[in-house]
């Protein structure tokens, strides 16, 4: 049987040396190895799932019941480009998603920085959202009904 420590471990093997660290449980983007490096590590990591969206290309690693991940890379022709961010939404005991975000700017500093800013109103919204559906999800619930 596999644990959830030996996934982790197996994980971080992978992972390590690659652009990409791992955290307490999540990978942690590091920028040093630079944008092709970083990207090379993630698309060769087992069971991603890719796309595309407005000028970036978008990787989704595998969630765990307690966080996700999305990297995006800016694609030929994006303002910030080249750009990689990693996106991190990590449960709390409250049962609130908060997402975080962690970027490389490797081209122009203002269009990096903008996009950022973008993302952060992204990313905050997407915490407001978690918090708001955890607070619906209690509203019909006992007082002394077991936390989420």
């Amino acid at each position: 049987m596999v644990t959830r420590t030996a996934i982790v471990l197996g994980l971080s093997a992978a992972l390590l040396g690659h652009g990409i660290a791992i955290a307490k449980d999540a990978p942690k983007l590091e920028c040093e190895p630079g944008f092709e490096a970083i990207r090379a590590s993630v698309l060769s990591t087992p069971g991603i799932e890719t796309g595309e969206a407005n000028g970036m290309d978008v990787v989704v690693l595998p969630p765990t019941p307690k966080w996700k991940v999305v990297y995006t890379f800016t694609q030929t022709g994006h303002p910030a480009h080249p750009a990689v961010t990693l996106q991190t939404r990590r449960k709390q005991v409250t049962g609130v998603w908060t997402a975080q975000r962690k970027g490389c700017g490797y081209g122009p500093t203002a269009e990096f920085n903008a996009m950022m800013a973008d993302f952060k109103a992204i990313d905050h919204a997407a915490t407001e959202a978690s918090r708001a559906q955890v607070e619906r999800d209690k509203s019909g619930t006992s007082p002394l009904a077991p936390p989420m």
